[in-house]
């Protein structure tokens, strides 16, 4: 499926309805408002939804890696075998939870990923607002803010992935992301995380040492 096709079928994706930082109601997000009725201006940068959350300055523009592989690699020969070892079956596992067409939050999503905007309607949930402007060439909708401080209107998603990103988070925030997650899926669905528990990858080594500023 080529970029132009996948655009395509985003457009006919309304974005999730996100909560207002000052007054609270949930607010159906779309280019075309920009402002809540409270007053609070929302910040469009194409698809990409700029929250309010303060840069962060050691990881924007740190990380915009993409995921290649795509659909078309799974019909070839050994592709559903080579799945099962792509990034230790991480998209084996999002694939054989989340329905065709699916809405998906992509958590940390960085450049994005072309296997799940081909798979389902994905946003993209990132601090660095370069990282959400590569991904917006692939998913549906990006949303630049802080994991454990933005809240999506309930049952909004079939599941909620991530990838490298909760060794990144501190404890206190891990309880608190697991319970808005729970919130924001639909009833039966999945949370799918891929995180590194003993690394010497010098970005976690570094990150360990200098927490997220917007945390």
């Amino acid at each position: 499926m080529s970029t132009q096709e996948i655009a395509d079928l985003n457009n006919a994706v309304e974005a999730p309805a996100v909560q207002c930082p000052c007054c609270a109601p949930y607010v159906e997000s779309d280019p075309e408002r920009v402002q809540c009725p409270c007053g609070f201006q929302f910040r469009w940068r194409g698809t990409v939804l700029d929250w309010g959350t303060q840069p962060d300055t050691f990881y924007e523009g740190r990380c915009a890696t993409e995921i290649h592989f795509d659909k078309r690699r799974l019909q070839r020969p050994g592709g559903r075998l080579l799945l099962h070892f792509l990034i230790y079956g991480y998209y084996e596992a999002i694939l054989r939870s989340v329905p065709a067409g699916g809405r998906i939050l992509d958590i940390g999503c960085a450049g994005g990923s072309k296997l799940l905007a081909e798979w389902g309607r994905v946003t993209g949930l990132d601090l660095s607002l370069r990282a959400l402007e590569v991904a917006a060439s692939k998913y549906a909708w990006g949303v630049r803010a802080n994991a454990c401080r933005v809240d999506f209107a309930p049952a909004t998603f079939h599941a909620i992935v991530s990838c490298f990103f909760w060794e990144h988070m501190r404890p206190p925030d891990k309880d608190l992301l697991l319970e808005r997650s729970s919130r924001w899926l639909r009833p039966g669905r999945e949370v799918v995380l891929l995180f590194d528990v003993a690394s010497r990858n010098p970005l976690l080594t570094r990150a360990r040492r200098h927490p997220c500023e917007s945390c």
